[in-house]
């Protein structure tokens, strides 16, 4: 994969807030555009699945023991992944059944905290314009901090120690 573009929205509180990840094939972008505020990381070399190994890897930690069914939602084969946290709490991915494409994801922490993903308006082997994968800071911008230790669920990743 040499370039891409995910576009992540966010309800939590009192609003929703939007963020972009963009691969330029240079950079890994992550901007906020509605607070102006951006990261820039080097890109490093990448497979397809390791787009989302880190995701699959904080869910495996979240919930060891995971469940697979095959059912039908709105007459399309999905496939589903599921389990209960080792602390409490509780995670689903749904897959197609037919690709095994992302199709969304939900998880609720011990603490009750929630997060849902889904995916939606994906195009596939269709020319996209370039201007999708670029990126300026606007005047004025500012720098967003490092990521969140743990990744998605705050856990640490196994074999890395955390103080």
């Amino acid at each position: 994969m040499v370039r891409s573009r995910i576009e992540i929205l966010t309800a939590a509180g009192k609003g929703v807030s939007q963020t972009v990840r963009i691969d330029d094939g240079k950079y890994l972008w992550t901007v906020q555009p509605g607070l102006n505020k951006y990261r820039r990381d080097p890109r490093k070399a990448d497979r397809l699945s390791d787009l989302l190994r880190p995701f699959f890897s904080a869910v495996e930690s979240f919930a060891p023991r995971l469940q697979v069914k095959q059912s039908k939602v709105k007459n399309v084969r999905v496939i589903e992944v599921s389990g209960k946290g080792r602390n409490g709490g509780f995670v689903r991915i749904t897959l197609d059944g037919a690709t095994y494409a992302l199709k969304d994801a939900n998880a609720i922490l011990a603490t009750g905290e929630t997060m849902s993903l889904s995916v939606s308006g994906e195009i596939w082997n269709k020319p996209l314009p370039r201007s999708l994968f670029e990126y300026h800071p606007a005047p004025g911008a500012q720098q967003l901090p490092a990521p969140r230790p743990g990744g998605i669920f705050g856990i640490p990743h196994p074999g890395k120690r955390t103080i």
